[in-house]
């Protein structure tokens, strides 16, 4: 029973489930850059019956509990939140740019946590057509550079067009979690020295396993 409760509880407290967009992974990070800065690279990961369209909602509709509706904003693109310290941010990936604002740019049927005095970064897609078809398709060479170099769990919602099914064209629109640099430069998690290039997230998922297994043990 105390099991199930803990299960409903996370449930309960997850982001609604939609199906998946773009998703932007955190590769490696923060590492030392040459501006003086710390340096968070992502690959973003179009998904499976995925397109990346520039014209992503420009005339159609996105899904909204199974219903059409008007949506915005146009574009295919995806926003990581509230990058604290932000300095400076590069796309090496072909066909994308980058905007930086401090409220958005979020899809319409999305409401993650945004706090207005930290930076945004939405890369956007301007290339042509991709079709991701059966696989997923990697985007890697996306780079951010804080002035920060202590790590947590952020959000980033993406968006881009159905490319099957009935939901042909429509705009599929996606919340999700991803690492982000946090307020107050020195120690990396936990109090600890800042982790070697690369170690950051991994050590973010052993912190997690180890806290699992705690609450078996204690069940």
């Amino acid at each position: 029973m105390v099991r199930l409760t803990i299960l409903l509880g996370v449930l309960i407290a997850m982001p609604p489930i939609t199906k998946a967009s773009i998703i932007p992974i955190f590769t490696s990070g923060p590492t030392a850059s040459g501006s003086g800065g710390y340096s968070y690279d992502y690959t973003a990961d179009l998904q499976q019956d995925e397109r990346l369209d520039p014209a992503a909602t420009n005339g159609v509709t996105c899904l909204s509990m199974g219903s059409p509706i008007a949506c915005n904003p146009s574009g295919t693109f995806f926003t990581i939140y509230d990058f604290a310290g932000y300095v400076s941010s590069s796309a090496s990936a072909a066909g994308w740019g980058i905007s930086t604002q401090s409220v958005g740019l979020t899809p319409s049927t999305l409401l993650p946590p945004d706090d207005g005095t930290l930076t945004n970064i939405t890369f956007f897609y301007t290339g042509a057509v991709v079709h991701a078809d059966g696989d997923v398709v990697p985007f890697p060479g996306f780079e951010i550079v804080s002035s920060l170099n202590t790590i947590d769990e952020g959000w980033y919602t993406s968006q881009d067009t159905n490319d099957v099914g009935i939901d042909l064209g429509t705009t599929d629109q996606t919340v999700g979690r991803v690492v982000v640099p946090v307020g107050g430069q020195g120690p990396g998690p936990l109090g600890g020295p800042v982790p070697e290039p690369g170690d950051a997230f991994m050590l973010l998922l052993g912190c997690a396993g180890i806290i699992a297994s705690l609450r078996r043990k204690r069940n």
